[in-house]
């Protein structure tokens, strides 16, 4: 059965992509220099201040109440101690976005994120164990959402493993029924020392898990034992 979307910016532009946007100073485009496969790939830079921001947005029909959204993603940097950034897929209802991957920076250990919109407000649910994440590196981040004011659901997949899963949540806010769009970004909460920029690339829409590319080998990561149990989005 054919993916609902899948693009990996071989047309070098965004043609295959409803809407582009970005905030602040940050900018968005297509570049030949970092692909993770094939020719292109998105980047998006200058992610500096709070609420910059850059994404690539695609429109989706259905009717759709669960969704899985996968991309390739790299970046130059790390959160500084104490942030937290929204980077790599994003799940948006009609009024609202209602969830991000992201990497917390907790006393300089480094927790990949679910930031998620439950009972209308934001909550940022963290990895048990930091995964410490290497800068300029390409990983598979997948994230599956579900819209139910009382079995609502997110959970995050990096590189195949599962990173997060948050269960038993309001995330029909405020009374979204459906999943709009799918989108790939990045969003800054808290003003950094030097810009961000990542990249994008092999994103794919589906309704069932997706998991990494064909071909793709899975990097054996080492992990850290100081344990984070939940983040509160301040």
């Amino acid at each position: 059965m054919a993916v609902l979307f899948s693009d990996g910016f071989e047309s070098n532009d965004f043609t295959a992509w409803t809407a582009t946007t970005t905030g602040g100073g940050s900018t968005l485009a297509v570049e030949s220099n970092n692909p993770h496969s094939g020719t292109y790939n998105a980047i998006g830079a200058a992610l500096l201040d709070a609420n910059d921001y850059v994404t690539a947005r695609k429109t989706v029909g259905g009717d759709l109440t669960e969704m899985y959204i996968r991309t390739y993603l790299k970046f130059n940097q790390l959160p500084t101690n104490g942030h937290f950034l929204d980077i790599g897929v994003s799940h948006q209802s009609a009024t609202s976005a209602l969830s991000w991957s992201g990497i917390a920076n907790v006393a300089d250990e480094y927790f990949w994120t679910i930031d998620l919109k439950d009972s209308d407000s934001w909550t940022l649910y963290s990895e048990a164990v930091a995964s410490d994440p290497s800068i300029n590196t390409y990983y598979c981040v997948e994230l599956y959402s579900k819209i139910h004011a009382t079995t609502g659901a997110s959970t995050l997949w990096v590189d195949g493993v599962q990173k997060v899963a948050v269960t038993g949540k309001d995330t029909d806010n405020p009374d979204d029924p459906i999943f709009t769009e799918a989108k790939v970004g990045a969003y800054v909460n808290d003003t950094e020392a030097s810009p961000f920029t990542a990249y994008f690339d092999d994103c794919v829409v589906d309704v069932s898990y997706i998991g990494v590319a064909a071909g793709v080998s899975i990097p054996v990561m080492m992990h850290h034992y100081n344990r984070i149990n939940k983040i509160i989005r301040g």
